[in-house]
């Protein structure tokens, strides 16, 4: 059994990928896609129940990278007997050891404290995830435009919304502020283009 969930580092929020209770053997498959032709990525797994990484162990990290082909990165995870191991096209690269029951116990009892402060921060960091992906779309899509079309304005419009999300102090509501001023700006410049389509 898994004691503690098990997650990513998304920025600095912890994104679970196996959730505390689910029983072993566990095999899990976990894509990462790529940002704007990204060639490599270092993916921290964490263990713990907080909401930003830094409050939860860090089991160590590993480094993924691409050759020739694009697409996402793939991990395949197996979990067995407290152990994970981190797999890349079936060779295994990387070995963690989890927690025990006992060890999670105490962690689960520290974590109860903080449960609104997480809560908060869980749903801050949803959406700065939400605006990441609309950001990431939205580059994908212009740059399939093909017609001959100043791009620079909306381009600056995305890369400044982009720099909030790597913003430490940022609210929810400055979030979702940027999240809606940008879907506005996005959808004016593509119904511009329409009309040469």
């Amino acid at each position: 059994m898994i004691y503690l969930d098990i997650g990513i580092d998304l920025g600095g929020s912890m994104q679970s990928i196996i959730l505390k209770g689910e029983n072993t053997p566990i095999d899990y498959e976990l894509k990462l896609a790529p940002m704007n032709e990204q060639k490599e990525i270092e993916v921290g797994f964490y263990e713990g129940q907080r909401a930003l990484v830094k409050d939860n162990k860090l089991l160590g990290k590993i480094l993924l990278t691409h050759n020739e082909k694009l697409g996402p990165f793939v991990v395949d995870i197996h979990i067995e007997n407290e152990k994970m191991t981190a797999s890349i096209e079936k060779t295994i690269v990387e070995t963690f050891y989890l927690s025990n029951e006992a060890t999670a116990f105490f962690i689960l009892k520290e974590t109860e404290q903080f449960e609104e402060i997480d809560k908060n921060i869980k749903e801050r960091e949803k959406e700065r995830q939400n605006l990441k992906e609309y950001i990431y779309n939205t580059l994908s899509t212009l740059n399939q435009i093909v017609i001959d079309v100043d791009k620079t304005p909306i381009l600056d419009i995305i890369y400044k919304a982009e720099d909030v999300c790597y913003m430490d102090d940022i609210t929810l509501e400055e979030l979702n502020a940027v999240q809606n001023e940008l879907e506005g700006n996005v959808n004016l410049f593509m119904n511009k283009i329409q009309k040469f389509i």
